[in-house]
């Protein structure tokens, strides 16, 4: 995971999120275009990352989405082989592990099922993922676009890094 030391957690708040706002939450799932647009009516939330934040929640993590943090944002449910996990930003280095189990054991599901439904000349999808760590007043931060096998093996590498 790289570490651009220009990035720090206030200069990735946007859209009338304050620190304030985000301060109890271990992680945070937000839109994909969270960073890359200016006004939040054109925010955009895929269905993946929706489920992913009820996942995180229902393994004890203190997560927010969109929602909870008072952003409407429209629900886009995508229908192709790739999976759209939007960005994933850890607020809390303790809950890493927990995080990173859940998202493996969440795309290699996916991939699964998705395969099983298969036909033989559809490509493998691709997953994309922005995922952030807030650390020591700085943002790391992680962008992926790619296979599942490649980022599995990312993630389980942070796993024995941290």
């Amino acid at each position: 995971m790289s570490n651009d030391s220009n990035l720090n957690l206030t200069t990735e708040l946007q859209h009338g999120i304050s620190a304030d706002d985000i301060k109890d939450f271990q992680v945070l799932v937000l839109p994909e275009n969270f960073n890359s647009v200016s006004d939040k009516e054109n925010l955009i939330e895929a269905s993946d990352s929706l489920n992913m934040s009820k996942i995180f929640k229902e393994e004890g993590l203190k997560c927010a989405n969109s929602y909870d943090l008072g952003l409407d944002v429209p629900a886009l449910e995508r229908r192709g082989s790739d999976i759209w996990l939007g960005q994933i930003f850890i607020l809390d280095n303790v809950a890493l592990p927990i995080i990173l189990n859940v998202l493996t054991t969440f795309i290699q599901s996916k991939i699964s099922r998705k395969s099983k439904k298969k036909t033989i000349s559809e490509p493998e999808g691709k997953v994309h993922l922005e995922l952030k760590m807030h650390k020591n007043g700085n943002v790391n931060k992680l962008s992926y676009k790619g296979d599942s096998e490649t980022l599995i093996k990312v993630l389980d590498n942070l796993k024995n890094n941290d």
